[in-house]
């Protein structure tokens, strides 16, 4: 994480009313760090046998839903 990114966060703790602001830049700093990015299509379809292309997709959407619930 790169200091601009971490004072861009120390912002929007100072911005907001909250009971803890150490706390609340502590879990902004906890969810910045674990952002997780997905495969498009393509890159599953690269990685995969045609037959494996519906299960990659099932994997893919359980790896989206696993991480939305997280983050």
């Amino acid at each position: 994480m790169t200091e601009e990114r971490i004072e861009e966060l120390f912002q929007q703790v100072m911005d907001e009313v909250c009971k803890n602001p150490l706390h609340r830049f502590a879990e902004l700093v906890a969810a910045d760090e674990r952002k997780w990015v997905g495969l498009t299509d393509q890159e599953i379809f690269d990685a995969a046998d045609y037959d494996d292309m519906q299960f990659a997709r099932n994997i893919e959407a359980a790896l989206r839903s696993k991480n939305d619930s997280v983050g």
